[in-house]
């Protein structure tokens, strides 16, 4: 069974397999639903038939081709109301698949795009299974030299240069296009190659030039539409050369997403990878998506958009046969704090110097200031990447689901994914249909089985707030409260499942999970959380046992600190130290020093001057026990000792 999305190429490899491994075709490749017949028992006859050709020709291997097998051999529901005529088929083709009329020769190949629809027993009795997944980026470029680059003629110039389609689409172009079709299938990269190659045969037709610069391409689209204010038609905006091509590049790319529905949040690929909205420098990004903490990464993350652009990320400190489970949480500081210029600025501190991140600012998401300022050809460059982004140095700049989705594809793109799925409840309401809880349950699982299948190479990103449908109450009067919930345990059980289930482990052998440089040849799943609420963040820490950050550490001492009782040196009373915050605080206590009247009577206890103050301060107390306190008195107010109490009132120390 070859399962995966549509557009993949399971019905040519299943058509290749029968052809290069020799097997015979008992009938040319089947549509399921082919076997659907209106009357009742026609359909489990032509199955028997069908399997009773092998049987006749028992000196060769056979082979059934079968697509979209799930219609055929759909689950038997038990609740009485399901189809029985597809219950039939089932049974039928169970009793000749392992069953009691078992056929030897015979293989039987199918493919799905919805392998979870398919009876349980049938897909036992096909043990090999293979996913099907989203080419990688070396598929996909070598996808497009196969579909564009093959014999399609040749130019001459007036010049007498020779332009082929290799040098029309050079390897740049080429390149760029396989970092832009993430996410696209086989079927979307072919189409998107055909669109190209209507351009180049344009380009064949046209009048012999010096060079393609003088070819025009034609780029419709109401974005690129200019009015002609003569007649009141619209006309198609013209580019040519290099602008052409990447303008006819750009439209496509949108196009076909759209007709694809290769959107992810509302955004497609392309526009994710070529905006230039970031809220961190390349560098910046480069620096922490290829940390050597990833190495070490069970592919989990988390991101609390309230409190800041950083992405949490679930480590193994260290591999330890005794202690299986030593995790610790990295923060991966997207817009970190600068002490010098106090702004989470992502380009430039004071004095025009750039900013950028050490090892030893990494845990706690500082920003340093570059000794050298930038030069003037750094300084104008930096003024032309940042003149469509007014915002990229602003300290206070909301983190939003776009920025999310910018950076969780600058990562796919990185890690040389193939795929990035993003999930809330609007996706499978708008695109797929959903209409109760059950249908949204059913598409989700089929995403993450697909995310997490094996060989895949793919990123889930999840907006838990969105997808569970998390709701606010608040009762009015003088017993005023609020309270939380959420709408759906089975979707929020489900998404922590599928959380979990994209964790990675140590590789037999080896010391770290994954290899620093990526290879596209080992499967590689990872998940991202985005949690807004802090009552749903506490949720998901007591369901997922998530891991406390180094900043989350240290808050839980200083805490601890606070709540451990101790002694105030000047009162002498036990006080915590989170009680000892606001002013004036429960410390009475005298500013002066204690002296003794020396006007007193004989008896009276003799001071020196220079005598310790703790001296005096005992001399005291046996003075109080000998009743005899008022010898003893404060320079700062002048009242009598008294162990307790005091002319000031303070917070303790």
């Amino acid at each position: 069974m070859l399962y995966g999305p549509p557009g993949t190429g399971k019905t040519e490899l299943v058509k290749t397999i029968c052809n290069r491994c020799g097997l015979f075709a008992i009938e040319p490749m089947m549509m399921a639903s082919e076997l659907n017949k209106s009357l009742v028992g026609e359909s489990e006859e032509l199955i028997r038939e069908l399997f009773k050709r092998a049987e006749l020709m028992s000196h060769l291997a056979c082979v059934i081709a079968m697509d979209e097998i799930d219609s055929a051999v759909p689950k038997r529901e038990d609740n009485g109301g399901g189809n029985q005529h597809g219950a039939d088929k089932v049974s039928a083709i169970l009793g000749l698949i392992g069953g009691g009329v078992d056929v030897p020769n015979l293989c039987m190949i199918g493919a799905t795009n919805r392998r979870e629809a398919i009876d349980g027993p049938i897909q036992r009795r096909m043990p090999i299974q293979v996913y099907v997944g989203f080419p990688d980026f070396d598929s996909r470029r070598g996808l497009i030299d196969h579909l564009l680059c093959q014999d399609q003629g040749e130019l001459i110039t007036s010049d007498h240069h020779l332009i082929t389609i290799e040098s029309f689409y050079d390897n740049a172009f080429r390149n760029n296009m396989a970092r832009l079709t993430m996410n696209f299938s086989g079927a979307a990269i072919q189409t998107l190659c055909f669109g190209l190659l209507q351009q180049w045969e344009r380009f064949l037709g046209c009048e012999p030039r010096d060079s393609f610069q003088g070819c025009e391409f034609a780029v419709p689209g109401s974005a690129d539409k200019d009015m002609d204010r003569t007649n009141g038609q619209t006309e198609q905006k013209r580019h040519s050369g290099q602008n052409g091509q990447n303008a006819a590049l750009s439209y496509l790319l949108s196009t076909i997403s759209h007709s694809f529905n290769l959107k992810v949040g509302g955004r497609t690929i392309p526009e994710l990878l070529s905006t230039n909205t970031s809220m961190a420098s390349d560098a910046h990004r480069r620096y922490l998506w290829h940390h050597c903490k990833i190495q070490n990464a069970t592919g989990l993350m988390v991101i609390q958009p309230s409190s800041g652009f950083t992405f949490q990320l679930e480590v193994y400190r260290k591999k330890s046969e005794s202690i299986s489970h030593l995790k610790e949480s990295v923060g991966f500081h997207l817009r970190p704090l600068c002490e010098t210029c106090g702004k989470r600025a992502v380009k430039l501190c004071k004095d025009n110097r750039e900013h950028f991140i050490s090892n030893s600012l990494f845990q706690d998401g500082m920003w340093e200031a570059d000794g050298r300022p930038l030069d003037e050809e750094q300084w104008l460059r930096y003024l032309e990447l940042s003149r469509g982004d007014k915002s990229i140095d602003e300290s206070d700049q909301e983190v939003r689901n776009e920025h999310i989705l910018q950076e969780a594809a600058y990562f796919a793109q990185e890690r040389k994914l193939s795929r990035l799925v993003f999930v809330d409840e609007s996706k499978y309401i708008l695109h797929n249909g959903a209409s109760d809880e059950r249908k949204i349950l059913e598409e989700f699982a089929m995403d993450v089985k697909q995310v997490v299948a094996p060989g895949s190479r793919a990123l889930l990103l999840i907006d838990l707030d969105a997808f569970v449908g998390l709701q606010f109450s608040e009762s009015e009067g003088s017993m005023s409260s609020k309270s939380y919930s959420i709408r759906s345990q089975m979707l929020f059980d489900a998404a922590m499942g599928a959380f979990r289930s994209c964790e990675a482990g140590f590789r037999h052998g080896h010391d770290t999970i994954r290899d620093h440089i990526p290879k596209t040849d080992q499967a590689e799943s990872w998940c991202i959380l985005i949690i807004r609420s802090q009552y749903l963040f506490k949720l998901f820490r007591e369901r997922t046992q998530w891991p406390l950050s180094a900043i989350e550490h240290e808050a839980q001492r200083k805490e601890e600190e606070e709540q451990r009782p101790r002694k105030c040196k000047r009162c002498g009373e036990v006080y915590r130290e989170s009680d000892n915050k606001e002013l004036p605080g429960n410390c009475w206590y005298h500013t002066g020093k204690l002296f003794v009247l020396k006007e007193m009577n004989n008896g009276d206890v003799e001071v020196e001057d220079d005598c310790p103050r703790e001296v005096v301060h005992d001399l005291a107390l046996k003075s109080v026990a000998s009743k005899r306190k008022k010898h003893f008195k404060f320079d700062c107010c002048g009242h009598d000792f008294s162990p307790l109490g005091g002319c000031t009132k303070t917070t303790h120390v």
